[in-house]
């Protein structure tokens, strides 16, 4: 696990003023949530969330539905781009876009470099002329955790590699419990308690910017080679009631 604060990054910048509008890469997951908060509270305007996806078949542990749900809490569009190889002529042709339209600036969920590699969605879009800001940038794991259980945030697990955490994670609230988990897998094993190595990944059904409040039904756990992840048979949007009772939602095993 790597937990460690570091100095100021460029992703952790004042957010450029010249920049015009932004939008937010999303998946829905705790840390481009997290990142749409982070910068609005610093006064920028999000015009869009956008997700980049495969031409064919379907997200497993970020479910379009449910990127479409949290859109619609927070009242912002969201487009998704269907995409293919060459993958980096892609993004590109769509940042270019997104620059025609006035966006000016792109935010990103990122914590770290992914295996040892940087961001490439950083060079193709700053090449397209938009600015980059990664708020979570080098940010201690543990005060990202805590910071997402001081706001109020509602963040289940969707999605365990399971040849490097247990495939009964899948379903749990992202709570003390289970960070102490995260901590302690972490110094066993060295995973990453953010799951930034993609270890596991997460939907958010509840935030502070959210109007309303997803709750899944239907919930089974899948397995497969690659792992497991959760799946929903319905996603309800509900009025928003408070913040008691949020324990994620009950999880029965599949296949």
């Amino acid at each position: 696990m790597t937990a460690r604060s570091a100095p100021p990054a460029p992703g952790r910048r004042r957010v450029p003023r010249s920049s015009g509008g932004g939008v937010v890469l999303w998946t829905g997951g705790k840390d481009s949530v997290l990142a749409l908060h982070e910068v609005r509270a610093r006064g920028l305007d999000v015009s869009a969330l956008v997700t980049f996806g495969p031409r064919r078949g379907a997200f497993r542990a970020h479910p379009v539905p449910v990127m479409r749900a949290q859109a619609a809490a927070l009242g912002i569009e969201h487009r998704l781009y269907r995409i293919g190889p060459p993958y980096r002529a892609a993004y590109r042709s769509v940042f270019r876009s997104l620059r025609r339209e006035g966006v000016g600036l792109v935010v990103t969920g990122d914590i770290d470099r992914v295996g040892g590699c940087d961001s490439w969605v950083r060079s193709i879009a700053e090449g397209a002329g938009l600015d980059v800001v990664t708020p979570l940038w080098h940010r201690s794991r543990s005060s990202l955790l805590r910071r997402l259980r001081a706001r109020g945030f509602d963040v289940v697990v969707s999605y365990v590699d399971t040849h490097r955490l247990p495939a009964g994670w899948v379903g749990r609230p992202l709570d003390r419990s289970l960070e102490r988990d995260l901590r302690a897998w972490g110094r066993r094993t060295g995973v990453d308690a953010a799951g930034e190595q993609g270890e596991y990944h997460t939907w958010v059904l509840d935030a502070p910017l959210f109007r309303s409040r997803l709750v899944p039904e239907g919930i089974a756990t899948i397995s497969g080679p690659e792992g497991a992840w959760l799946r929903a048979e319905r996603l309800s949007v509900r009025p928003k009631v408070g913040s008691a009772g949020r324990q994620g939602p009950t999880v029965r095993r599949a296949g």
